[in-house]
């Protein structure tokens, strides 16, 4: 009988352990232990053979990323973590790296012409700096569950410049974070957005879609990503 228990008691521990692991997955995937690299500003060293380039890397807590280099442009991508291993995808450059315990980064990147170089990314704070919440986790007074409460039960509406043409589009902000938007075609797109620091993030379809902009009154305007194309859009709160 006791051998039995015990059986039983085993294969209940066992059972219980996916559920540990879920608890401490984020929306980028895994905790690196207890360090949780989103919503952080890196330094960023990119050495490639014939130059090396340096600047900041925004990693957001919507799983969306910034990169910027000295003397190129911003661009936005996205990130994801599990197990101690990161990856960065902008259009045309792919990262993978490790974060270590102090929750840098290093590892290799391949552009779209498979050059390999490699990477590293240093917390400017050494890792001590306060974590923004991932989505959805609550986000402290006075903000909201996404960030200012103000952006709760939002819908902006105006111009975006696609490549080759402008559209009117409507898109809804809702206190649980998730987000609608909306096209000329009529078709509704769900997706979520959180704020951070004046600074809307709203992503759809996974990521494959995302806008980030900084939101002013009754404003918001920035740069979208969509198919690894790039453009602009100017949206206006509807009462």
């Amino acid at each position: 009988m006791r051998l039995l228990f015990s059986v039983v008691v085993i294969i209940l521990a066992l059972l219980a352990l996916p559920a540990t692991a879920e608890a401490a997955k984020t929306p980028c995937g895994f905790l690196n232990g207890q360090y949780d690299i989103a919503g952080r500003t890196y330094s960023a060293e990119v050495v490639w053979p014939q130059r090396t380039l340096k600047g900041l890397v925004t990693l957001n807590a919507n799983c969306s990323a910034m990169l910027s280099l000295t003397g190129q442009a911003s661009v936005m991508g996205a990130w994801t973590q599990k197990d101690g291993r990161m990856s960065m995808k902008f259009v045309g450059l792919d990262f993978l790296g490790n974060v270590a315990a102090d929750g840098a980064v290093s590892g290799q990147m391949v552009n779209s012409i498979d050059d390999v170089g490699a990477f590293r990314l240093t917390a400017p704070d050494g890792g001590r700096a306060p974590r923004s919440p991932p989505i959805p986790a609550p986000a402290p007074a006075p903000g909201g569950r996404c960030g200012n409460r103000a952006l709760d039960n939002s819908r902006f509406q105006g111009p975006v410049v696609w490549p080759g043409e402008t559209v009117t589009v409507t898109v809804s902000l809702r206190p649980d974070c998730s987000a609608t938007f909306l096209g000329p075609d009529g078709k509704a797109l769900p997706g979520e957005w959180i704020e951070e620091d004046g600074v809307a993030y709203i992503r759809f379809n996974n990521g494959q879609f995302m806008l980030q902009g900084p939101w002013k009154g009754d404003r918001l305007a920035g740069e979208y990503l969509l198919n690894n194309a790039w453009g602009r859009f100017n949206l206006k709160r509807q009462p």
